[in-house]
């Protein structure tokens, strides 16, 4: 029963909540927030779009790289409050573990804060104090 509610907490903070919070700006490619960030190893893509936003074909149609990326799962991979649910649960289902899921699910889904983890040899953590928390800043 406790496995149960906390499992439930989980689902509705990672699911339900990112999902109100940010349903209002969903739908436009230009309301979705890119990240901005210079770090030694990367830059977010905020900087990236200095250069790619407002470009056009001879027939005018936007062909901004930036309009098509902000939706795809790559640019979302991390946001994904379905993929961070799912990785509460696996952590909370065997927590003897947590240090080996947080590493391999931030590979894919992290890659710009798991790599430089790497070069850095530091742990990387998703939750908590880690990648996901606005406050830690990666650098």
């Amino acid at each position: 029963m406790k496995k149960l509610f906390i499992l439930s907490v989980v689902l509705i903070i990672h699911v339900l909540a990112p999902y109100i919070l940010f349903s209002q700006t969903t739908g436009n490619a230009s309301s979705n927030p890119l990240a901005t960030f210079p770090s030694k190893y990367f830059s977010g893509s905020r900087n990236c779009a200095i250069c790619h936003t407002n470009l056009v074909d001879r027939s005018g149609k936007d062909v901004s790289i930036d309009s098509d990326w902000r939706s795809t799962m790559m640019a979302n991979a991390a946001r994904d409050p379905f993929w961070q649910a799912k990785v509460q649960t696996e952590i909370i289902r065997t927590p003897s573990l947590k240090k080996t899921i947080e590493k391999k699910c931030s590979t894919c889904h992290m890659p710009m804060a798991y790599t430089p983890s790497l070069f850095e040899q530091k742990e990387p953590f998703i939750f908590e104090n880690g990648f996901l928390n606005l406050m830690n800043a990666i650098k």
